[in-house]
């Protein structure tokens, strides 16, 4: 009797399944997590993801859907991958374009679970980079506020001279000041940096007479900031080279910050600054920072150098305090050139 029933239930298909359904399959495993051969890639390059189960797929494999967060991403990934009978994970191909800026991804899979993971898609650094400042279509020209009070303003950088002008007035007061700012569209990492820079002066063209005055900060370096979506001022990667006051216009002040902190502090001398263009370089590299005026060595830091890439960046903004930059100097309008701008990388 139990042989007769054993075989009645085989020959009508009830009671055994001799088949795994994609439901009776989920039960059994389902998505645990996504992985990818690496945390960034520069794009245009490929990359490799890979998917990994609960536990091990059924017999006929188990397919795992993909997806991007939008169609219009930067990104070319299939639309499933299946991993193999027996087996807990999968790898696929994921193909990526170049990009203008860093863009973070996100691939999504699901198999009895949803989940996603990220990389992020960087760059290609080219190994020179020059500009003369023709335009500012390499840049972005700042719209927001400035450290210490005040702000900056689209309308206070322009190459109506043949080459960068910042522009800065004050009113007299901490926030009253309006200053210039543009940083590289490119993250650079190790290597030269050459800014041919004439320090903020009264002079409203490059070669005219002018003087400087207390309230200001003429600046070159490289930032990189902890809050990538705006300008919080607490840098993963800073690297001021040089930053000269009003105060003490003789006075070239570097200093190299890392994670927040700030790791040296420099200085030498340079006399009239205002007065004409010179070229202020720093070379980059792993453990170390060397810092030139007019291509000769004038200091070197060793400690906590910074590792990440960052955006080069010129600025010339007010300040409103005795011990940096000086008192505003209301009423008087104040200009900083920048001539070119090179990287070479190491």
């Amino acid at each position: 009797m139990k042989t007769l029933i054993f075989y009645f239930l085989i020959t009508t298909g009830f009671g055994i399944s001799v088949q795994y359904g994609d439901n009776a399959a989920r039960r059994i495993s389902s998505l645990s997590s996504i992985s990818f051969s690496a945390a960034s890639v520069t794009g245009g390059n490929p990359l490799t993801g890979t998917v990994h189960l609960i536990k091990a797929a059924p017999p006929g494999g188990a397919i795992v859907t993909l997806a991007l967060n939008s169609a219009s991403d930067p990104c070319i990934i299939p639309s499933s991958v299946t991993v193999p009978p027996g087996a807990t994970s999968a790898s696929f191909p994921i193909k990526t374009k170049t990009v203008t800026s860093n863009f973070i991804e996100t691939i999504w899979g699901n198999y009895g679970s949803t989940q996603h993971a990220a990389f992020t898609m960087t760059v290609e650094t080219p190994a020179t980079f020059s500009d003369n400042f023709a335009n500012l279509d390499n840049w972005i020209v700042s719209n927001w506020t400035a450290p210490g009070g005040g702000k900056f303003e689209t309308a206070y950088a322009d190459v109506s001279t043949g080459m960068l002008r910042l522009k800065l007035t004050q009113d007299g007061t901490t926030t009253g000041s309006i200053g210039g700012e543009v940083q590289l569209k490119t993250l650079f990492g190790y290597g030269r940096y050459d800014y041919v820079m004439r320090a903020s002066s009264t002079s409203s063209t490059p070669t005219g007479i002018g003087v400087a005055v207390s309230g200001q900060i003429s600046a070159t370096f490289n930032y990189l900031p902890v809050d990538a979506n705006g300008p919080d001022y607490n840098s993963t990667t800073e690297i001021d080279a040089p930053e000269i006051e009003g105060v003490r216009p003789n006075e070239v002040q570097y200093t190299v910050w890392k994670d927040t902190l700030e790791s040296s502090y420099a200085t030498a001398q340079i006399q009239n600054p205002e007065a004409g263009f010179h070229k202020y370089s720093f070379i980059w590299s792993a453990g170390q920072v060397q810092f030139l005026i007019d291509d000769s060595l004038v200091s070197t830091t060793t400690a906590n150098v910074p590792t990440e890439a960052a955006y080069p960046m010129i600025n010339h903004w007010g300040t409103n305090d005795a011990n940096f930059g000086g008192l505003a100097t209301a009423g008087v309008t104040r200009y900083m050139y920048v001539k070119s701008f090179t990287f070479t990388a190491n």
